[in-house]
């Protein structure tokens, strides 16, 4: 992007400073689920997310919103979902809008799928205090923050207020082995592939989350986002 280009974009902000969305109400689809960022609404066999332009950053959501970040988070997200399609099919249904994304609404397994391939987050401050395991995979000694993983790992977490780390027997225990697996499999595909894509971007993928479902034939689905900045880390490679 050239410097006039960027001038251009921070005019375009500053003329729209105020023209934000931050919250939904639309008329028909009754009351919405609110998370930190998206208003959910569940109409029939669809689920309809509207993605304000408030900030959330490590569960904290920021005083203010930011022009034009909803549009380009839920942007993010379409593409993120398309490129996984060969990989798995997602349940995404229909972009109507910027701020609007439809996908077909799955039995959701409650299950934060969770891959890293760096130690850092939570996991790099548990290593500090002499942690050496994480979800029953045993770590090496004399690791460092921010060093690469030789292989990426499994960590999955469940999905509620306070997420807790779980093991595969755990996962096996809540949705079956075999699904397990299957999850565990997928999730690391998937973060192999875009890891792959964000290198050509110039960017390092440090951990993600995905959310998987199944519909009522029991045929597994991506859903909700994956490997947008809202559920990601990342660096640039040269920073790191």
């Amino acid at each position: 992007m050239d410097e006039q280009h960027k001038q251009e974009l921070k005019e375009m902000i500053k003329r729209n400073i105020n023209n934000v969305l931050e919250s939904s109400m639309i008329q028909g689809l009754g009351e919405p689920k609110h998370g930190k960022i998206r208003d959910i609404y569940f109409k029939d066999d669809k689920v309809i997310m509207v993605t304000s332009d408030k900030v959330s950053a490590f569960d904290h959501v920021l005083d203010r919103c930011i022009p034009f970040k909803g549009a380009i988070l839920n942007a993010i997200s379409v593409k993120m979902l398309e490129l996984a399609e060969p990989i798995l099919p997602t349940a995404l249904a229909d972009v109507p809008d910027p701020n609007v994304i439809v996908q077909y609404k799955m039995n959701n397994l409650g299950i934060e799928a969770i891959v890293r391939g760096y130690v850092w987050g939570s996991m790099a401050k548990d290593y500090e205090t002499g942690k050496r395991e994480k979800c029953g995979i045993q770590l090496p000694e004399g690791m460092l923050r921010y060093q690469k993983l030789d292989e990426p790992i499994f960590t999955p977490t469940t999905k509620a207020e306070k997420d807790e780390d779980m093991t595969m027997e755990q996962v096996s225990s809540k949705i079956g082995s075999v699904l397990a697996e299957i999850i565990r499999d997928y999730s690391l595909k998937l973060f192999n592939m875009y890891s792959n894509f964000a290198k050509e971007k110039g960017l390092l993928l440090i951990d993600t989350k995905y959310e998987f479902g199944t519909d009522d034939k029991g045929s597994l689905f991506l859903i909700d986002e994956a490997t947008t900045p809202d559920s990601s880390r990342f660096c640039y490679i040269t920073e790191w």
